[in-house]
């Protein structure tokens, strides 16, 4: 009865450490990484190409030069 207990107890333990190290790696490849993280651009590139009423479409800049 007690080695039936342990061996119980060793194999949840081994589960909840696989479970455990899957939820981490998970969170780790979502918000750490910069591939994980990036799920929509948040710039759209050239968006402002040959306007020509504003500062970014003449100029390829956002800000004037102070």
């Amino acid at each position: 009865m007690l080695l039936a207990d342990i061996k119980l107890c060793l194999g949840m333990l081994d589960e909840t450490d696989r479970e455990t190290i899957k939820r981490q790696d998970e969170y780790i490849r979502t918000h750490m990484t910069a591939a994980g993280r990036s799920k929509h651009s948040k710039h759209k590139a050239h968006a402002y190409k040959n306007e020509q009423h504003s500062l970014q479409g003449k100029t390829g800049k956002t800000h004037a030069p102070c």
